[in-house]
């Protein structure tokens, strides 16, 4: 599958751009969602699909220093 990719992403440079700004992103989230649940006090809890989807919340509107 690398084989066959390499060409296109030789001719479409800009799909390197998106894909790194992707990662980039994912990154940013995972940090902020982490530091959600610090914030939030659920270190302190038994992990739960709440505490994940409050710590997600959270991230989704911690404003990006990066």
């Amino acid at each position: 599958a690398r084989e066959i990719m390499i060409p296109i992403m030789l001719r479409h440079t800009e799909l390197l751009n998106v894909t790194a700004g992707v990662a980039r992103a994912m990154l940013v989230f995972t940090l902020c969602h982490e530091i959600a649940h610090i914030e939030l006090g659920h270190l302190d809890q038994p992990s739960s699909k709440a505490q994940e989807l409050e710590a997600d919340g959270a991230a989704a509107y911690t404003p990006s220093l990066f």
